[in-house]
């Protein structure tokens, strides 16, 4: 099962166990948002605010899922923030993320927190990947080092799971060989052998950070000489 329809499943099921809509009216009132690669602007936002200025039928309420809620640029949560603040009568936002102090304070400090069951690796199917596109492609630095941030806490003193991210970051390099021109085929390999070359180097515990940081460095050089030397 992808991260996607994890992270669905499971926050169905708490709005399922927590609010009086019936599994019919869950399908027509809860709206669920997503960011694109650079995060969420406010343009995002100013359509769920749009859509909470119309007062629910009594006895229900409406639902607006935000997912992956860290990549709320500043104009957006703080477009948001006043929403939360005073909501109309039946409306709730769900924020998700993986860690919520990657929330900004304003927001969290408004916010029920409650860990979803069954969603502990989402982070390696889909934050890891998300993370290395943010940082190659460079489309949102301050994204990228939240996603750091996060891995590494989720890393620290398990060999295991620094090794499952290995898994994670192999088959995103591979994916990428698919279909792609000879160009990215030639970088893709390059950062592939420092992938497979990790695995023989894992950390010892409290060596993560270190760890993490000189692959990442690796992979990125792999991928500039890459194309400095296709260009050359």
């Amino acid at each position: 099962m992808g991260a996607s329809a994890l992270w669905r499943d499971a926050v169905i099921e708490y709005i399922h166990f927590n609010t009086p809509l019936s599994a019919s009216q869950i399908l027509t009132s809860v709206r669920w948002i997503t960011p694109d690669v650079h995060g969420y602007s406010k343009e995002h936002i100013d359509g769920v605010l749009h859509a909470m200025q119309f007062v629910t039928e009594e006895n229900s309420c409406s639902i607006i899922v935000c997912t992956n809620a860290e990549m709320l640029l500043p104009a957006a949560a703080n477009r948001l923030l006043k929403s939360m603040e005073e909501p109309n009568p039946g409306w709730h936002v769900i924020l998700c993320v993986e860690n919520e102090r990657l929330l900004p304070s304003t927001l969290r400090s408004r916010c029920i927190v409650y860990h979803l069951p069954g969603t502990q690796n989402i982070v390696a199917q889909k934050s890891l990947p998300m993370f290395v596109t943010c940082l190659f492609e460079c489309t949102n630095i301050t994204v990228a080092m939240a996603q750091f941030q996060l891995l590494r806490e989720h890393c620290a003193g398990s060999a295991a799971r620094t090794a499952l991210y290995l898994d994670v970051l192999l088959l995103h390099w591979k994916k990428k060989r698919e279909g792609a021109d000879s160009l990215q085929i030639q970088k893709a390999d390059a950062v592939i052998h420092v992938i497979c070359t990790a695995y023989r180097q894992l950390p010892m515990p409290g060596g993560e950070m270190l760890f993490w940081r000189l692959l990442l460095l690796r992979m990125y050089k792999s991928w500039n000489d890459g194309l400095e030397k296709r260009v050359s």
